[in-house]
């Protein structure tokens, strides 16, 4: 008897939630600044790398690798980070000795398909719009 007065009083309150005016939903990307201190999208600043690979070595969901690019007639290895195995928790940044890799404030990552999530250095040379 108490569990179907609980599922009532449940039913009730979510009745009269759905008939109040306003606003439901929330537009996207949200209206509000986003803190400056937020963990958004990784930012690579290419002339401060110097390939060392701690960012690599220290992450704990491996979801930086070192790879191969080739960039003025010359192989260097660079990171590449799969936001789908990324956790957000700055390690990477913390490490970097040259500060080469930084946070942006944008938070917001959105694809339908996940191999849009492994990022590679091309993108993380401009900010997100």
């Amino acid at each position: 008897m108490i569990y179907v007065k609980t599922d009532v009083e449940g039913y009730v309150k979510t009745a009269e939630n759905l008939f109040k005016a306003g606003r439901i939903t929330y537009n996207f990307p949200p209206e509000t600044p986003i803190t400056e201190k937020a963990r958004g999208r990784h930012i690579l600043i290419f002339e401060a790398c110097k390939s060392c690979g701690l960012c690599a070595e220290i992450c704990p969901n491996m979801a930086i690798q070192m790879v191969e690019r080739e960039i003025d007639g010359k192989k260097v290895l660079k990171p590449q980070i799969d936001y789908a195995k990324c956790c957000f928790c700055g390690l990477c940044v913390d490490i970097c000795p040259r500060g080469a890799l930084r946070f942006t404030c944008f938070p917001m990552l959105v694809t339908m398909d996940k191999n849009n999530l492994n990022i590679h250095l091309k993108c993380w040379l401009n900010l997100p719009n």
